[in-house]
């Protein structure tokens, strides 16, 4: 599987995430922002364990990567959308 085939698989499982959820997720994103990862906690019993296995490997690399800043989930779940129609489209990974 290549990267942008990962992380629009990734962004398939985000998107059928419930809206609690991604809620929870982004309330966990701004904490660890702020240097309190400690105190950020999930609610693993949504997820099968091949998906947390994925989660915590992606979670793993974006710390790794730095900080991104300020993050606009509205405009990322947006371009999220947009790949997924358009690999709908032409079966083409954007």
């Amino acid at each position: 599987m290549t990267i942008a085939e990962h992380k629009l698989y990734l962004f398939r499982q985000i998107d059928q995430l419930p809206e609690e959820s991604l809620i929870e997720l982004e309330k966990i994103i701004a904490k660890l922002r702020f240097k309190q990862a400690p105190q950020a906690k999930i609610k693993t019993e949504n997820f099968s364990n091949q998906q947390m296995a994925e989660i915590k490997a992606l979670w793993e690399e974006g710390i790794a990567s730095g900080s991104a800043g300020h993050l606009d989930m509205q405009a990322i779940r947006e371009e999220a959308l947009r790949r997924y129609q358009e690999v709908n489209k032409n079966g083409n990974v954007v």
